[in-house]
Parts: structure tokens; C-alpha cells; sequence
């Protein structure tokens, strides 16, 4: 959400409706992750492991 409401990513985009839809996407595809994921761990494709979500973008990590 921070990026389209500060006019991070994408540059000089400000747009707090735009932010709120972009935040639900990452959260339904997150979900969506998480679901396959965990069918592929209880189907012994995979083992288990961490999930988690970065809180800010790399390059945003990189510019501090």
C-alpha cells in the first residue's frame, strides 16, 4: 500500500484507492500461495517450511 499512496512504486503514482486495491490483490495471492503450498506440503511434494510476507520492497530496503 505505501507505494502508490507515497508515489514510490511506481514512481510519482499517488493514488490512495489504487493503493487499497493493490494491498487486497497481494493479500488474495498471498492466500492463494499459502493454500498450494500447504496442499503440496500435506501431499509430500514439498517439505515444510516458513511462510511469510516481505513488509517493504527490496529496492525500498536498499535506498536506506
Amino acid at each position: 500500500m505505501r507505494g502508490y499512496r507515497d508515489g514510490i512504486h511506481p514512481l510519482e503514482v499517488k493514488d490512495e484507492r489504487r493503493a487499497v486495491e493493490v494491498s487486497h490483490i497481494v493479500n488474495v495471492a498471498h492466500a492463494k500461495a499459502i493454500a498450494e503450498y500447504r496442499q503440496l506440503v500435506q501431499e509430500g511434494d514439498i517439505l515444510e517450511g516458513k511462510i511469510g510476507i516481505a513488509p517493504y520492497p527490496v529496492t525500498w530496503l536498499s535506498n536506506q
